[in-house]
């Protein structure tokens, strides 16, 4: 092994091999202005942090973050890691709440002896004093947001839940969507506890045995049209 420092960058080298083998550069520590540059695996770091490894195989280069307790590995709902995209300033009273931006938490949801299962965590901070509250959790099973979800092209899927109302600016296909909180419908089966707004052109289902329920409002500024019934178990149609 070798640390080098270098007259002419001012840099900080450091440099390790094996037996067999030439050192080579590992670490490079430097600064452009007041900021620090260090690379690791590149000596010519272009941002704060910069690492680059090579491999022939299609992994790419990887980022490690370990986290462990002192006595077992993790315990369901530990924290495998955490991102959080900082404001650094004086003033406020905690830069890791008040601070933060946002964070990406990897969150332990079951563990054994043979490993962990886990989601991921997307939180914002949606109070200034605050600390970020979650608004998208991802897992093996599906995806749930606790926010607005607003799409510019298509959303598609076997399966799609909303906690609000649902409100279509183009076409709807349905497969199997339920909205609010009922339970899982059937194929090609449209159900929704809230209500359904309909601001373009709508196809609910293809069969001759698809069934919607609808336990909220319809609203359509376009025709709504249907090759079976359409009727009313109370009230009246109202031209």
């Amino acid at each position: 092994a070798k640390i080098i420092f270098s007259t002419s960058s001012n840099a900080i080298k450091f440099l390790a091999g094996s037996t067999n083998e030439d050192v080579i550069e590992v670490l490079h520590v430097s600064r452009s202005g007041i900021n620090p540059r260090i690379g690791v695996g590149i000596s010519n770091p272009l941002r704060t942090f910069d690492f680059k490894s090579t491999s022939d195989d299609a992994r790419g280069g990887e980022l490690l973050i370990r986290g462990s307790r002192s006595t077992v590995g993790s315990l369901v709902n530990d924290e495998a890691g955490r991102i959080n995209f900082v404001i650094d300033s004086g003033s406020y009273a905690d830069i890791t709440t008040s601070g933060s931006a946002g964070e990406i938490v990897s969150v332990v949801d079951e563990v054994d002896q043979s490993g962990i299962k886990g989601s991921l965590s997307f939180r914002v901070a949606s109070q200034k004093t605050a600390a970020s509250a979650e608004v998208l959790n991802v897992k093996t099973t599906g995806i749930l947001a606790t926010g607005r979800i607003d799409a510019t092209s298509v959303i598609s899927g076997s399966s799609l839940r909303a906690s609000g109302d649902a409100v279509i600016g183009d076409w709807l296909y349905a497969g199997a969507i339920s909205v609010g909180n009922p339970s899982d419908p059937g194929p090609n089966n449209l159900q929704v506890n809230g209500n359904l707004t309909l601001i373009g052109n709508s196809v609910l289902g293809n069969g001759a045995t698809d069934t919607h329920t609808f336990t909220g409002d319809i609203t359509a500024s376009h025709h709504i049209s249907a090759s079976g019934h359409i009727s009313a178990l109370t009230g009246s149609f109202d031209k």
